[in-house]
């Protein structure tokens, strides 16, 4: 007996879930025209935006860090941000003490001098600025870039334990990402490997201009509460400096993060967890962005709403069902396996987690 030994049916076009849930309303080949495939995508859209209301769903649950200015408490997030879950402070250790290099050109010091009126201006395209401890090796977990100018910079981190081989030695591969003058973005690395040399290159065919690099690591968060809005808005003084403890999400057309205490300067980096959005499904020759698991409820809860535009009133109350069941299924699915933990506080109430 032979199989198949492929698992790409869950990445099958958006035409296959189209063709999928019009065939079970009973609308087959030829009759399935142009616009009631457009009108099908539409209904993907809708679908996919009540997903994100209807629970918490773990493929859209991302990881992302926010660099803290001192003295700033409020910061805008990207449209795409539904909720922030979870946030935490997080401090981390600047390996210094070693030997910068930067090539084509440049002054690499001048991008490890904590000065963000000099910088690092590469004399060509496709550089790279590295960064070496001799013979001690350092696993470097998290990347700190700050650029001197606007710029769109599109960059690899790679280690070396000599300082020549680099190849295949990649831990961060970054698209194409856009750069403000005199902004600190930080990226984290997913598996750190240790190396006598770090180094960011560029891949894009832009010219390097840095003001700082950070090549980070001793990692440490610390958990922030969750305040709500009514409750910041009781804080008399909502830019009092210190050691930020809370984070309030106003979720806005333009979501806004606040934190209290505002920063100083040993604070500047947030670790949160959120919940982003689904893609718009796209066009019938893209892919849904959602897993395999997910292929029977999308496509039954399409059919349901083509049933409705159909007018199949003899079979609307069974596309319902199906509907209903399908992602009832997947969403029990989808959930953590962890034992359940309970914990007291100090207030003497106990809680779940």
């Amino acid at each position: 007996m032979s199989t198949s030994e492929t698992y790409d049916f869950g990445s099958a076009q958006n035409e296959q879930i189209i063709r999928e849930a019009y065939e079970r309303v009973g609308v087959l080949g030829d009759l399935q025209t142009n616009q009631k495939v457009k009108t099908a995508l539409r209904s993907l859209n809708f679908i996919l935006i009540s997903w994100i209301n209807r629970r918490l769903n773990l493929f859209t649950i991302k990881q992302g860090l926010l660099a803290l200015n001192p003295g700033q408490s409020s910061y805008l997030m990207p449209k795409n941000i539904a909720d922030v879950l979870k946030a935490s402070l997080r401090s981390s250790y600047r390996n210094l003490g070693g030997t910068a290099a930067s090539t084509p050109g440049g002054i690499a010091d001048n991008a490890f001098d904590s000065n963000l009126n000099t910088s690092c201006a590469q004399t060509g395209p496709n550089g790279n600025i590295s960064y070496t401890w001799g013979g001690s090796n350092r696993a470097i977990s998290m990347i700190g870039i700050v650029s001197f100018i606007d710029a769109t910079y599109t960059l690899t981190a790679q280690f070396s334990y000599d300082g020549i081989n680099w190849a295949n030695n990649e831990v961060l591969i970054l698209p194409a990402t856009q750069f403000k003058k005199n902004v600190l973005q930080w990226f984290s690395i997913p598996v750190p490997i240790a190396g006598a040399y770090f180094r960011i290159l560029e891949t894009g065919g832009a010219t390097l201009n840095i003001a700082e690099l950070y090549f980070n690591n001793n990692v440490q968060d610390s958990v922030l509460s969750r305040m709500s809005w009514s409750e910041y808005h009781t804080y008399p003084n909502k830019e009092q400096p210190g050691t930020p403890s809370q984070y309030g999400f106003d979720r806005q057309i333009n979501p806004i993060l606040r934190i209290y205490e505002t920063p100083n300067n040993l604070y500047n980096c947030l670790y949160y967890t959120f919940k982003r959005q689904i893609q718009d499904i796209g066009t019938i020759i893209d892919t849904a962005e959602i897993p395999d698991r997910f292929m029977e409820a999308i496509t039954a809860d399409l059919a349901y709403r083509l049933g409705v535009k159909e007018k199949r009133l003899d079979i609307l109350d069974r596309l319902k069902g199906d509907a209903i069941e399908a992602f009832r299924e997947v969403a029990f699915e989808d959930e953590e396996s962890v034992p359940v933990k309970i914990k007291a506080k100090p207030s003497r109430h106990w809680s779940a987690n």
